[in-house]
C-alpha cells in the first residue's frame, strides 16, 4: 500500500485590532494558482508546534502574535498520507515584529472575518486549515 507521510505543520488565525484575519496570499505551483490561506508551515524537528506557528506567523507577514492558543490538529487525509497541521489562534501584537520572509508569500493581506468567510462560500478561500479555523472563530463568535 502507498503511503506518503507529511511533515507536521502548523499555522495561525491571528486578529487585528480591526477584528480583521490576516491572511497571505501564494502561488500554488503545483495547481498554477494563488491562494489565500492562514500563515503557516513546516514544523522544524524538535520544534514545538505553538512556536512554529509563531515563528511561521512571522517569517511570512513580518508582524508579530502576542500569545497564542491552540484550537486544533486536523489529519489532513487519513487515505493515504500521514499530514497533520495545527491550529492555532492569537491576536496581532501592533509593538512586536515578525521575522525574515522566506519569499514564498506574495503579498499579506488582512480582512473581515465576514468578507472571508464570504470568499469560502464562493470558492476563493479552499485552504482547509484555513476553512476550519475561520469556521471555528466564526462558531466561537455567536
Amino acid at each position: 500500500m502507498l503511503r506518503i507521510q507529511f511533515p507536521e505543520s502548523a499555522c495561525a488565525l491571528v486578529i487585528t485590532e480591526a477584528d480583521e484575519v490576516i491572511l497571505v496570499e501564494q502561488w500554488r505551483r503545483l495547481h498554477s494558482v494563488d491562494t489565500l490561506e492562514l500563515p503557516g508551515g513546516v514544523i522544524h524537528p524538535d520544534e514545538e508546534p505553538m512556536s512554529a506557528a509563531c515563528r511561521e506567523f512571522g517569517e511570512e507577514t513580518g508582524l508579530g502574535v502576542s500569545a497564542l492558543d491552540f484550537v486544533m490538529t486536523l489529519d489532513m487525509d487519513f487515505s493515504m498520507s500521514i499530514h497533520r497541521t495545527h491550529v492555532f489562534y492569537g491576536r496581532l501584537d501592533p509593538n512586536a515584529v515578525g521575522g525574515h520572509s522566506d519569499g514564498e508569500v506574495k503579498s499579506v493581506r488582512s480582512m473581515p472575518i465576514g468578507a472571508a468567510l464570504g470568499m469560502i462560500a464562493n470558492g476563493g478561500i479552499t485552504h482547509a486549515p484555513t476553512v476550519a479555523a475561520l469556521y471555528w472563530h466564526a462558531g466561537i463568535r455567536r
